[in-house]
């Protein structure tokens, strides 16, 4: 179990007219600008606690079984949001059966104290994705710089090993914002700075808009080029207006928004004309 300041993008009622909340939690949820937010389940007490003012909270949370993607098999488990997630205690009230489930499960081994770490080691959770996109960009940085030394090293498992430290210190600084002299010791052994990459923008579809009827629900829909077999498909089978109807709370706008991030987690792309930039 971990602890989480996570942010509630909506609040509903689950199957069971139990309190269910949509929220982004960092190192679960991908730190991009269109991330699909996980679902959570609160008992009524936890449910309690939510406020209409409000949409950061405290939660433990324990990991349960991998989800299912949009072809039925279960995801692979590579990255965090491929799970469930149990709401152990939200905003200080707990879930007593699942503190209880957590409390019976093997605890992991608590690792020895470790000396301080350098200054140029990077506090960086390697479970998540905006961890492996830093260590990418490490590298890269690195690579560029030190192919113009490739004649200077004796094999190449030392320029390996000196790509690495030096991604190392690249990573350090996008963790920290403390550069360290990364370029200027690299220009002191002779290299050269060739080209600044940079990076190509994303684009996404439109965040719906504040108030949805039928006719902007479908007008929405013939922009993005959805099929409404697919529409069908991501509202559980349910055209949109029976979908609306199954659970308290629900609203066509949400039934959009819950298409469009099913669209987005299917890798589907915007038509040129009906796109936004992502930030």
């Amino acid at each position: 179990m971990e602890t989480y300041t996570i942010t509630v993008k909506s609040q509903e009622k689950n199957q069971s007219g139990l309190p269910l909340v949509r929220a982004l939690v960092p190192g679960i949820t991908p730190n991009t600008a269109n991330a699909y937010p996980i679902p959570l389940n609160l008992t009524e007490e936890q449910g309690d606690m939510l406020s209409r003012d409000k949409d950061q909270y405290e939660a433990v949370l324990m990991r349960g079984n991998l989800r299912k993607g949009q072809d039925g098999n279960e995801k692979t488990g590579q990255y965090p949001d491929h799970y469930f997630y149990e709401v152990a205690m939200f905003e200080g009230v707990a879930n007593d059966a699942v503190m209880a489930r957590a409390n019976s499960l093997p605890q992991e081994p608590v690792s020895a104290p470790q000396s301080a770490p350098r200054a140029s080691s990077a506090p960086v959770n390697t479970d998540t994705q905006q961890s492996v996109y830093m260590r990418q960009t490490g590298l890269n940085c690195a690579a560029n710089l030190l192919s113009t030394l490739a004649g200077d090293f004796e094999n190449p498992e030392a320029m390996y090993q000196r790509t690495v430290q030096l991604a190392e210190r690249f990573v350090g600084y996008l963790a920290t914002g403390k550069a360290d002299g990364l370029v200027d010791a690299l220009i002191q052994d002779g290299a050269t700075v060739t080209a600044v990459e940079e990076k190509e923008p994303e684009y996404g579809y439109p965040a719906p808009p504040n108030r949805v009827n039928s006719d902007a629900f479908e007008e929405y829909i013939t922009k993005a080029g959805w099929n409404w077999d697919d529409v069908n498909g991501w509202l559980d089978g349910l055209d949109p207006v029976d979908w609306v109807g199954q659970e308290k709370g629900r609203n066509m706008r949400l039934a959009l928004r819950t298409c469009r991030d099913a669209a987005i987690e299917a890798g589907l792309e915007p038509p040129l004309d009906f796109r936004t930039e992502v930030e």
